[in-house]
């Protein structure tokens, strides 16, 4: 078990997750890529107390399972490959149970969640905005993600193994990375259609995978105080960003890589980049 928990809380199996996911997104398998990593995520989250641990198959899985637009047909016969993650989420919260507590983002979560949940008032009928479809992502987008706040908030603790600061940076600066990596690896198999003809590529995906991009970019700059090699890298994640095509994507990062780079020039000066930026 001691050993189970040192691997799950390694860069190592950091890497190996990329490179799982890599192998799922070149070989066109992204929706069994995504049960795979979530049961791994599971695993992970029953051999550590710390629920960070589980983060990297996650949002890696998050990141890819975006390009399966409209595949219920092929998601809903694998119903079964959900129950353990479930079973093993049910397991960590009764075993590994914490006290609730409310942060400083919280507020502007539940402002969020209550424009989600009223958003589309008096402008859809009733029956469009109870569908099955609509709930599901008024409740995961709106309440929902306040209560997974609240639950993810209160049990990424501080260990003497690693500072979590650090961890949940260098995660979600991989995640960033891996989602320019999905976005370059769409123009090369596509290469002929795009790039040769010197256009952008037509991603259905792009708002969603742009968004991802988003996320990361701000994390880079935690690097970049250390060492400024780092930002060749914030580059790539806006070069990627542009190729999405995403013009909510463009008009947004680029305003959030101007915001974050002015930030870090003045607040770099005062020693204060690392806890202000981020």
């Amino acid at each position: 078990y001691i050993k189970l928990k040192d691997f799950f809380e390694s860069r190592l199996f950091i890497i190996l997750s990329v490179i799982a996911a890599a192998c799922f997104v070149v070989f066109e398998y992204e929706a069994y890529g995504a049960i795979i990593l979530l049961n791994l995520g599971a695993v992970a989250l029953l051999c550590s107390e710390n629920i960070i641990s589980a983060l990297t198959p996650a949002l890696l899985a998050c990141t890819f399972v975006i390009k399966c637009y409209d595949s219920a047909e092929l998601f809903f016969p694998l119903w079964w490959t959900a129950l353990f993650p479930i079973a093993a989420i049910v397991a960590y919260l009764i075993v590994f149970r914490k006290k609730i507590t409310v942060g400083k983002s919280f507020g502007g979560i539940i402002a969020v969640s209550v424009a989600v949940t009223l958003g589309g008032l008096f402008t859809i009928s009733p029956a469009e905005y109870f569908s099955g479809a609509s709930m599901y992502y008024v409740i995961m987008l709106g309440f929902g993600m306040a209560a997974a706040y609240l639950l993810v908030r209160s049990h990424i603790n501080e260990t003497d193994r690693y500072n979590v600061f650090e961890r949940y940076v260098e995660i979600m600066t991989v995640v960033g990375l891996f989602a320019c990596f999905v976005v370059f690896e769409y123009y090369v198999k596509n290469f002929s259609e795009t790039l040769l003809l010197s256009k952008l590529a037509e991603i259905q995906w792009s708002n969603n995978i742009s968004t991802q991009i988003m996320f990361s970019m701000p994390f880079l700059l935690w690097y970049m105080q250390k060492n400024l090699a780092f930002f060749p890298l914030l580059l790539v994640n806006y070069g990627a960003l542009l190729l999405t095509g995403s013009r909510g994507g463009w008009a947004m990062g680029t305003l959030e890589l101007v915001v974050c780079l002015a930030a870090y020039c003045i607040l770099a000066k005062k020693g204060r980049a690392k806890t202000a930026v981020l």
